[in-house]
């Protein structure tokens, strides 16, 4: 893992709930393949970081993150998962390299 180096600023924020509440609706997932379909993943400022990628950033298990580097994308993931963005020191390289997978996909429900 590549922390950005000290005083530089990357922009990242960072989103942490516990495994299911930002991916299990597919939402963070539909919203992930959107942005990859208008610009490369590297490019789309946006990376899902599954349980064991947050444990080891984070330090904290039973954890999922998405970090995004856009503000307003970070105040719309706040509002929709009530989750707090906070600032995180990674650089952008080390995520394109080990977070640019979407989230799993959304159990199916069963219709009667």
């Amino acid at each position: 893992m590549v922390l950005a180096s000290q005083g530089s600023s990357s922009g990242l924020q960072a989103l942490i709930a516990r495994v299911g509440r930002l991916s299990g609706d597919g939402q963070l997932r539909e919203l992930i393949k959107e942005r990859h379909a208008h610009s490369s993943p590297s490019d789309a400022g946006i990376w899902y970081l599954p349980e064991a990628w947050s444990e080891a950033v984070f330090g904290v298990a039973g954890r999922e993150a998405v970090v995004v580097q856009d503000p307003s994308v970070a105040t719309w993931l706040e509002l929709r998962f009530g989750v707090t963005p906070q600032p995180l020191s990674l650089e952008p390289e080390w995520l394109n390299r080990n977070a640019s997978g979407l989230p799993p996909a959304a159990a199916p429900v069963a219709l009667d």
